[in-house]
C-alpha cells in the first residue's frame, strides 16, 4: 500500500511473516507468530530512537480454555485521512483474533485493539486481557531504567485520604536488577492511565490507556523475578523486560455466538529526552487524533461556578455572583449542587438559586453560556428513583458521595433511565455546558442484575461510556466537563468523550501552592485544555496566576462579598488569561521546575510553529530568586519578551536557554511574559 509517494506498509512473506508500518519518521516492524502478532521495533530514525520486542503481544484468556496456539489467517491495511491501519487476523478453534495497529502520519506513536469473533455455537467468556504486553530487549543488571508517571487526585480512594497524597503529583522511580513495579491506574486508583519509560541513552517510551475502569501497570525483570518467565505467558520468557498493562480484576466479557467484543485501545509511542518529550506527543495525539473539537475560539472559557457557597447559597446571592461574573468578563455562569430537588430528583426548585429555566434565560440575557451540575449516576436514598427501584443502587459496594448511593450503569435499564434524564435536563434547560460529578464507575455483583460479575468496573465503565457518547449525539454542541469527584478518572477514554476535566479541588481550592502543583503533574499527560483549574480565594494576582496555564479558570469564591478592589484584580487577571490562552494550541509545555514551596516555581508554554510563547514564574514567601532556563527555542533567534505589566526588552534563545531568565522578583510574587521571535 503506497500513498504520496511512500510505502505505508510492506509485507514481507517468509517464517515469520513481517510486517512493517512507516510514516515520515517511524517505522513499526511486526511479526506474526503461533501465539499471536509481535511487536519486533518501533524505530524513530530522526531521533534515532529504537525500542526491540521479543514475545507476542497477545494475552487473552478465554473460558472455555485452549492450549492451542493461534493461526495466521489473513490480514489487510487501510489508510484514512493519512494515518495507517494494520489489521492481521489469527484464529484458534472456531475464534478468530483481529490484532489492530493505528499510525497516524505524524507522530512516533502507535495505537493497539484487538477485536475477538466467536464463530462458535457455544459461549465464550473473555475472563482477562492484556491491553499492551510487551517484552522490552533490555538487560537491567547492565543498566536501570527510569519511570516517570504522575499521580490522579488526591482523594482518589473512595473510602478514605491518606497522609502525604498529592493532586497529580510527580513521581519518578529507578528500575534495577530484579526489581518488579506495579502502579495501578484508572478509576479511583494511584495514578492517571499514563507512564513514560527511558533508558541512559535518552531514549524512551511512553504509553497511555483509553480505557476508564480500574487496572495496572506492570514492569517486571523477566529472568530475576521468581514466577516472572510463566506468568501469564503462552511460552517460557527467557530475559528482558515486561511491560504489561491490564484490568485489575476478571472482565467477565460474555460473548454469544456470532458475537464481536472490541478491547479498549493502548497507544505506544517513542521520544529522545527530557520527560517534556513525553508529554508533547501524547499531548499531540490527544488534540489531533483523540479529544473533541474545540467548542470554539474562546475555549478554554472562564467560567463561574457556584458551589463556594455550598449549602450558604440563595437565589438573591446567585444573582449577584451573575451580575459580578458579567463585570469581571466570565464567559459561563454553572449552577452547581443545590439547583435540583435531590440528588437523582433532577427537577429544578428555587430553594438555593432561581428556578434552573429562569436562571438559564438571565445568564443568556447577560451574553454568557450557561451551565449545571449534575451527579447523575447517584441518588439520594430519598430519591423517587430509589424509593421505586432500590436494586439499581451497585452492590455490594454502593457509596456514594454526600450519602448518596451510586447507581450501576452497567444494568441497561438503570443506564436508560440515567441517559434519559441527563438528556432531558440539557434540553428542557437549555444548558451549554454540563459539568459531572460523584461515582460513575462502580464494581457490582448485584446478583438481580442482567450483567456478569463486574470486580474491576469494566460493564460499568462501558455503560458510562455509552451514556457520554449518546449525550454528545443528541447534544454535539454541548459542553462536557469531567469532575467526578475532583478528577478520580484520569485516562484517555476521558479524553475522547470530554472537553475538559478538573485537576483541583479539596485543599488545591484554597491554596495556590496546591493548584499550580497539580497543574505541573497533569500538564504531564493531558494538554492544558484537561487541566481545569477551580479557585476559592479571593482575587489576587498571585492567586489568579496560579490558575493561567491550564483552562478552563473556574472562579468558585463567594464572589458576593468582593469589593471594587477584587473585582478589578480579577478584571485585570481574565483579559490577562484570555491572552494566554490562545498559546494553548499546538503548544508544547516545559516543565522548569516544580512547585514545592521552597524554591522558584515555573511553567513555559511554546509554539514552535509560531515561535511563540508565555513563561509564568513564581516565588514563595522565602524562596531564592528565579533563575529559570527556558526551553524549546531557536539559539540563532533573538525574542521579544513582554511582561503582563508591559516592560520588554530582547535576548537571544541560546543565552535564555544557557543562562536563564533572571527576575528579581517580590517575595511571594509572580510574573507572566510573553516572548516571540524577532525575525
Amino acid at each position: 500500500m503506497r500513498g504520496e509517494g511512500r510505502t505505508l506498509c510492506d509485507f514481507v512473506p517468509g517464517s515469520p511473516p513481517t510486517w512493517k508500518l512507516h510514516n515520515e519518521r517511524v517505522t513499526v516492524e511486526l511479526r506474526a507468530f503461533p501465539h499471536g502478532l509481535c511487536l519486533a521495533t518501533l524505530w524513530d530514525s530522526k531521533l534515532g530512537a529504537r525500542w526491540s520486542g521479543l514475545a507476542p503481544l497477545t494475552y487473552l484468556a478465554t473460558l472455555p480454555g485452549s492450549s492451542q496456539g493461534w493461526r495466521l489467517l489473513d490480514w489487510s491495511c487501510q489508510e484514512e485521512h493519512g494515518a495507517v491501519t494494520l489489521q492481521v487476523s489469527f484464529a484458534r478453534g472456531r475464534l478468530v483474533l483481529v490484532e489492530s495497529l493505528w499510525l497516524p502520519p505524524d507522530l512516533s506513536i502507535i495505537r493497539r485493539w484487538v477485536e475477538l469473533h466467536n464463530g462458535g455455537d457455544d459461549m465464550v467468556e473473555v475472563e482477562q486481557y492484556h491491553f499492551l504486553d510487551l517484552l522490552l530487549e533490555h538487560d537491567l543488571h547492565d543498566s536501570s531504567l527510569e519511570l516517570l508517571y504522575v499521580e490522579a487526585f488526591a482523594g482518589h480512594r473512595w473510602d478514605r485520604w491518606d497522609p502525604g497524597d498529592v493532586s497529580f503529583g510527580v513521581r519518578q522511580q529507578v528500575m534495577t536488577a530484579g526489581d518488579a513495579l506495579r502502579l495501578t491506574v484508572g478509576a479511583y486508583q494511584q495514578a492517571c492511565s499514563w507512564a513514560a519509560l527511558r533508558r541512559r541513552d535518552g531514549f524512551g517510551l511512553v504509553f497511555g490507556l483509553e480505557y476508564d475502569g480500574a487496572a495496572e501497570i506492570r514492569l517486571i525483570d523477566v529472568s530475576r523475578v521468581p514466577g516472572a518467565r510463566t506468568w501469564r505467558s503462552p511460552l517460557p520468557l527467557e530475559q528482558g523486560v515486561r511491560l504489561t498493562a491490564a484490568p485489575i480484576e476478571p472482565l467477565h466479557v460474555q460473548l454469544e455466538p456470532g458475537g464481536v467484543w472490541r478491547s479498549p485501545e493502548v497507544f505506544l509511542g517513542v521520544f529522545a529526552g527530557e520527560w517534556d518529550a513525553a508529554a508533547h506527543i501524547t499531548h499531540a495525539l490527544v488534540e489531533r487524533y483523540l479529544s473533541p473539537a474545540l467548542p470554539d475560539d474562546r475555549f478554554p472559557y472562564v467560567i463561574f461556578n457556584t458551589w463556594g457557597y455550598a449549602w450558604d447559597l440563595t437565589p438573591d446571592v446567585t444573582l449577584h455572583c451573575l451580575e459580578v461574573a458579567t463585570e469581571v468578563g466570565a464567559e459561563v455562569f454553572v449552577a452547581d449542587y443545590g439547583w435540583a430537588r435531590d440528588v437523582g430528583d433532577w427537577m429544578s426548585v428555587p430553594a438555593r438559586m432561581p428556578k434552573l429555566e429562569e436562571l438559564g434565560r438571565r445568564v443568556h440575557a447577560h451574553g454568557m453560556l450557561f451551565g449545571a451540575w449534575m451527579a447523575f449516576a447517584n441518588a439520594s436514598p430519598r430519591s423517587q428513583v430509589l424509593l421505586e427501584h432500590p436494586e439499581w443502587a451497585a452492590w455490594p459496594d454502593d457509596w456514594g458521595s454526600f450519602g448518596t448511593r451510586a447507581l450501576c450503569l452497567a444494568e441497561p435499564r438503570v443506564r436508560e433511565w440515567v441517559t434519559q434524564q441527563v438528556l432531558r435536563v440539557v434540553r428542557e434547560y437549555e444548558l451549554d455546558y454540563l459539568v459531572h460529578d460523584f461515582e460513575l464507575i462502580t464494581p457490582c455483583r448485584h446478583p438481580a442484575h442482567s450483567h456478569p460479575p463486574d470486580p474491576s468496573g469494566y460493564h460499568s465503565a462501558q455503560g458510562y461510556n455509552q451514556v457520554l457518547r449518546d449525550l454528545r449525539h443528541a447534544h454535539p454542541q454541548l459542553v462536557v466537563e469531567n469532575c467526578q469527584g475532583g478528577g478520580r478518572i484520569m485516562t484517555y477514554a476521558m479524553t475522547k468523550l470530554h472537553d475538559t476535566s478538573i485537576t483541583t479541588d479539596g485543599a488545591a481550592l484554597l491554596d495556590s501552592l496546591g493548584r499550580r502543583r497539580a497543574l505541573y503533574g497533569a500538564s504531564y499527560p493531558f494538554p492544558p485544555r484537561y487541566c481545569a483549574s477551580y479557585m476559592q480565594e479571593h482575587p489576587t494576582d498571585y492567586a489568579c496566576r496560579s490558575c493561567m496555564l491550564g483552562g478552563p479558570w473556574i472562579l468558585m469564591d463567594r464572589a458576593a462579598d468582593w469589593g471594587p478592589l477584587e473585582i478589578e484584580i480579577a478584571r485585570r487577571n481574565i483579559a490577562l488569561y484570555k491572552r494566554i490562552r490562545p498559546l494553548f494550541r499546538d503548544a508544547r509545555v516545559h516543565h522548569l521546575r516544580c512547585p514545592d514551596g521552597d524554591g522558584w516555581d515555573g511553567l513555559q508554554l511554546h509554539q514552535p510553529s509560531a515561535d511563540r510563547g508565555v513563561v509564568l514564574l513564581f516565588r514563595p514567601r522565602g524562596a531564592p530568586m528565579v533563575r529559570a532556563r527556558l526551553r524549546g527555542l531557536d539559539p540563532q533567534v533573538t525574542y521579544l519578551l513582554e511582561t503582563a505589566s508591559g516592560r520588554s526588552w530582547e535576548a537571544d534563545g541560546g543565552q535564555l536557554m544557557e543562562m536563564g531568565l533572571h527576575l528579581d522578583l517580590p517575595d511571594g510574587g509572580s510574573e507572566v511574559i510573553f516572548l516571540e521571535a524577532r525575525r
